[in-house]
């Protein structure tokens, strides 16, 4: 795949859920299929942004800390561009995972996550294979790309949208869509109750850069 025919995550479906929205008494509710993007995560919008950024800046590697779909999302969209990708990983995850990851990125890293919260230049040290390398560290971040969605679904003025949090990128990113278009919307952020037994996207650690961000916006 060339960097011209790199597929852009965009218009993905609207599902009406007539049975749920009767059974919750609610009068319109859909489902935003996000697993239409082109390589079937929402990651595949940050991805993209991510990718097409680093190529402009001619960036040599990316890092980041995964639990398989952000780090399979970016190393798909990487590799049109040439751009190398390290996936540091918990030891733990399923091994179909790591295979999955290792088979569009450039280097798998394994290590303890449960025990630790690594640094950003830890990240990028993973990577790190020469001084002169330009890496960037992209485990958070980039969530305006998530306002994409908000453009997708505010013809229709939803009273409320609900968006599973992990690190809180995604729900960061649409609240403030939500806020520039001025709109009522509200937004419910679903979690987990016990983080290590998810499969979300670095929920493996308590620490989030969005704590602060996510409590502001409330």
């Amino acid at each position: 795949m060339s960097p011209a025919s790199l597929p852009i995550p965009k218009d993905t479906p609207l599902l009406p859920l007539d049975e749920l929205a009767r059974r919750f008494r609610v009068k319109n509710l859909y489902l935003k299929d996000e697993s239409a993007n082109p390589f079937g995560t929402i990651k595949d919008r940050r991805s993209y942004h991510v990718v097409t950024e680093a190529a402009n800046l001619h960036v040599d590697k990316l890092a980041l800390i995964t639990s398989g779909n952000n780090g399979y999302s970016l190393g798909r969209y990487a590799k049109a561009f040439g751009i190398d990708v390290t996936c540091v990983v918990d030891r733990h995850l399923k091994d179909d995972t790591k295979r999955a990851l290792r088979s569009v990125c450039y280097q798998v890293a394994e290590i303890n996550l449960h025990h630790r919260i690594l640094r950003p230049e830890e990240v990028v040290a993973y990577a790190r294979e020469r001084d002169d390398e330009v890496i960037w560290d992209v485990t958070n971040g980039y969530e305006d790309a998530y306002g994409s969605v908000w453009k997708e679904i505010k013809r229709l003025a939803p009273t409320h949208v609900v968006v599973p949090v992990g690190s809180g990128g995604i729900y960061t990113g649409l609240v403030q869509a939500i806020r520039k278009s001025k709109m009522q919307t509200k937004v419910l952020g679903v979690g987990v109750r016990e983080s290590y037994s998810s499969f979300a996207d670095k929920l493996h650690t308590p620490w989030t850069p969005y704590a602060r961000t996510m409590a502001a916006l409330e």
